[in-house]
């Protein structure tokens, strides 16, 4: 039980996460009210961020997602959304959690899988990484989990659950996006379609 709590989380290869008992999120009791994300749900003399050593100067940020409750999904009146986002629903992180602090970058990959399958490389190994399957990010997770350092200090690194993904991306907002409602200023916060010129860019 000496496991901790983590995740990396990517937007490409996905994230991963670390949990000691895989019991990360379940339904809350109808009547309740979702709490924002806090510091109670996190262990006393547990350090809010951690850099994973992964070798040759290259490093892994990562930093603490304290337990919590939230809304999960989209309401009934979000047109856009799509029928896997219904109905919304409470759900609880039961357990606090390393997340990555941006996408695994191609660098990261690299040094951890000896290559770097991503078609933009030209993007720089600071981008993320892409063209991977989830067999590859599985594999990502159980070679990072199995470096000597981590191996002692009792850390196992997976893919995040569902529930871990949005309840970390809503950064504890109960709107459409982290920063509000208003799609427009989408452009500040995330390279996509609009903004992105058909290509990676440098994470965070």
């Amino acid at each position: 039980h000496g496991m901790k709590n983590f995740v990396i989380w990517p937007i490409v290869l996905l994230a991963m996460a670390a949990t000691a008992h895989n019991r990360a999120a379940e339904p809350v009791e109808p009547g309740t009210t979702p709490q924002k994300s806090g510091a109670g749900g996190k262990a006393e003399g547990t350090p809010k961020e951690l850099a994973v050593d992964l070798g040759g100067g290259v490093k892994m940020k990562m930093v603490l997602v304290p337990a919590g409750e939230f809304m999960m999904g989209s309401p009934d009146s979000d047109r856009r959304a799509g029928s896997t986002e219904k109905p919304q629903h409470q759900v609880r992180i039961t357990k606090p959690f390393y997340l990555g602090v941006t996408e695994v970058t191609q660098g990261q990959y690299e040094k951890v899988m000896g290559k770097n399958p991503s078609r933009f490389k030209e993007s720089g190994l600071d981008a993320p990484v892409e063209m991977v399957s989830w067999d590859d990010a599985q594999g990502f997770c159980r070679r990072l989990s199995e470096l000597a350092e981590e191996k002692e200090a009792g850390r196992h690194y997976r893919l995040p659950t569902e529930a871990e993904w949005e309840y970390a991306c809503r950064a504890g907002s109960a709107n459409k996006y982290c920063y509000g409602d208003d799609e427009s200023r989408l452009v500040d916060y995330a390279w996509y379609r609009k903004n992105s010129d058909g290509k990676t860019h440098q994470v965070g």
